[in-house]
């Protein structure tokens, strides 16, 4: 999200109007008419599906999500939406119940509050039984990435942080974003099969895309070099990317485009994204699960910007697909969730609104195990 920049003020700045803005919406809250109010049951779940599962084998389902901070949900930003429907009484129950919905196995969320999670979210993802991991170390960030999983459906080996300033900002000052990775590996019970999620949220502003190139080639080359049994891995977050960008080009392993008509400087998009495609290249056979989404079968296709979803998130200010699930092809994609692209809710009113909790869709995708004998 744009409003990201409230991150590169001072901490004390940033408090003080973080707590400027809390008082204010304790103060002003009012009751939502319960007219309005729309369940979650009347908005279907559909999925597009590439391939039957396997009897003989297991699945999993993993949901990523940018649920939006309630720190950002300022009618400023979002003059299409109705103050209420802006409210964390009004958004963060519902929240819960699309997750409830779902169902999903694994969830990573981005753009969490640190202090609503611990108030409130966390004790209804362990009602719905679920695990979660987060980093609440870094005292300068008001928000955080999350990774919950099935308790009864997974156990826990171990999970790591990594701080994606580190290192970077020695190259140059505009790496300094608070940016973070979770890694966790899972044992999936019934396959035996350990798996490795990863959860992020790349830096926003386009103007940068070196920063989040930096940060993208950082994950994955700390994953090629750690994860020395090479497990599956699944890796989900909000890029802050378009499909046809130099991010999701790193991805694919392919060389970097740059113009001189790009945004922001282009001396240092050029110099810093060559340096990290021609240093940090990654050899991980990864791709994303949604680029094949206007294609009635799952294929390898040159076309991956062309086939992804038109939007996941959807506002005044942005129109785009930027969040993903990733993972490498010793999985086996089974079906994904569709996006409400047609959504007359969604294009009449832009996101969020009564129905969409956040300015993000959530995204999610079935992948079969290989059990283990």
């Amino acid at each position: 999200m744009l409003v990201e920049y409230l991150f590169e003020m001072s901490p004390w700045t940033l408090g003080l109007i973080m707590l400027t803005f809390v008082f204010i919406v304790s103060k002003t809250l009012t009751k939502t008419d319960k007219k309005e109010v729309v369940k979650y049951d009347e908005v279907p779940i559909e999925f597009k599906k590439y391939q039957n599962a396997d009897p003989q084998k297991k699945s999993i389902l993993v949901m990523s999500y940018n649920i939006m901070a309630y720190n950002f949900t300022k009618y400023e930003w979002f003059p299409h939406c109705d103050p209420r429907f802006l409210e964390t009484k009004y958004r963060a129950p519902r929240i819960i119940a699309e997750i409830e919905n779902l169902n999903a196995d694994v969830l990573c969320l981005q753009e969490c509050d640190h202090d609503l999670f611990l108030e409130f979210y966390k004790a209804n993802l362990e009602s719905l039984g679920y695990n979660t991991i987060f980093n609440i170390a870094n005292t300068n960030r008001i928000v955080t990435n999350i990774i919950a999983y099935k308790k009864n459906v997974f156990q826990q080996e171990n999970w790591e942080y990594l701080d994606l300033n580190e290192g970077l900002d020695k190259l140059d000052d505009c790496f300094h974003k608070h940016k973070e990775a979770l890694i966790i590996n899972l044992t999936h019970y019934e396959s035996k099969q350990i798996i490795q999620i990863v959860n992020t949220h790349l830096f926003w502003n386009p103007e940068f895309e070196y920063v989040k190139y930096g940060q993208i080639s950082k994950i994955l080359k700390h994953i090629e070099n750690s994860n020395k049994e090479n497990y599956p891995i699944i890796l989900c977050g909000d890029f802050n990317a378009i499909p046809s960008s130099n991010v999701l080009k790193y991805i694919y392993k392919q060389t970097p485009v740059l113009t001189a008509n790009q945004k922001g400087d282009f001396n240092k998009n050029k110099k810093y994204i060559e340096k990290f495609y021609n240093e940090s290249l990654h050899k991980l056979p990864l791709r994303s699960a949604y680029d094949c989404y206007k294609l009635d079968e799952f294929k390898k296709t040159s076309d991956f910007a062309e086939n992804h979803p038109d939007f996941t998130t959807y506002t005044d200010e942005f129109i785009a697909a930027t969040d993903y699930i990733l993972f490498t092809e010793d999985l086996d994609l089974l079906e994904i969730l569709k996006v409400p692209t047609n959504n007359n809710e969604v294009k009449s009113k832009k996101l969020p609104n009564a129905i969409f909790p956040s300015d993000h869709l959530k995204i999610a995708a079935r992948f079969e195990l290989k059990s283990k004998k």
